[in-house]
């Protein structure tokens, strides 16, 4: 995981100027054995663009994935706080018999995150891409409209 999120860290001059965001899905059936490095991941991830969505399949105990989500308590990794909640854990159980309701578990957090990565930097949404890089199929379809 840590190295995972270390190489999505380095967003480009593109990525800034496009205010392109990622989110990184997780499924895991178990416990991370490198929690500790994890949460030291996170941390940095959360200066970044990026959210982590992950989802837990099967019975393990995913109590160190709920400590993740930080939504009781900011993750901290050497004396660092987060600088804001960037997890969003969902146990697969849970939502096993209620399969409609699965989508809005995982992507509940998800617009905050984005908002607040925006709001904190100052950064206001485009109103528009310049024609340079909008695609031609994007191009043609706003043409047609």
């Amino acid at each position: 995981m840590q190295l995972l999120c270390t190489q999505l860290l380095s967003p480009s001059s593109a990525d800034i100027l496009l205010q392109n965001y990622y989110v990184l899905l997780i499924l895991t059936d178990g416990q991370f054995t490198d929690i500790y490095d994890c949460i030291g991941a996170i941390v940095e991830a959360s200066d970044y663009p990026m959210s982590i969505i992950i989802v837990g399949v099967g019975n393990a105990d995913f109590t160190d994935m709920e400590r993740l989500d930080a939504d009781r308590k900011v993750l901290q990794h050497n004396g660092r706080k987060a600088s804001r909640d960037i997890v969003q854990f969902v146990p697969y159980n849970a939502y096993r018999h209620m399969p409609t309701s699965l989508p809005g578990a995982v992507l509940a957090e998800l617009p905050r995150q984005v908002e607040e990565y925006y709001r904190k930097r100052r950064i206001t949404p485009m109103r528009h891409l310049d024609n340079a890089v909008i695609s031609p199929i994007t191009d043609k379809i706003n043409h047609d409209l």
